[in-house]
């Protein structure tokens, strides 16, 4: 059950922060709102999440989840790219990280 609060964790700050993007480039409301619902969201699956697990096992989860799939929704939804190509390579560490962190222990 944590591993479907930590993607829920994920899905809920890709949304906000698509809200936020969108509020800052168009200054429209309706992303200002977006973006504070998704962040409820992260707070509501952060509780979930922290009842049955410990806070590094989750953090690391989450940090590596939300950098893996709100980078891949920004290069492919947005069109976003990083400056360097050492930066992809860090990327690619930082899955083999979360890979390693989910190895271990899941509690479904």
């Amino acid at each position: 059950m944590t591993l479907i609060n930590v993607m829920g964790i994920t899905a809920a700050q890709i949304f906000g922060d698509f809200g936020f993007k969108d509020f800052v480039l168009s200054r429209d409301n309706i992303g200002l709102f977006r973006g504070a619902i998704g962040y409820i969201g992260v707070v509501f699956f952060l509780l979930k999440s922290l009842a049955t697990n410990n806070i590094l096992w989750i953090n690391g989860m989450w940090s590596g989840s939300t950098l893996i799939f709100e980078t891949a929704a920004a290069f492919f939804l947005l069109g976003e790219r990083f400056e360097h190509p050492w930066q992809y390579v860090a990327l690619l560490l930082i899955i083999v990280g979360v890979v390693g962190l989910k190895g271990h222990k899941i509690l479904w």
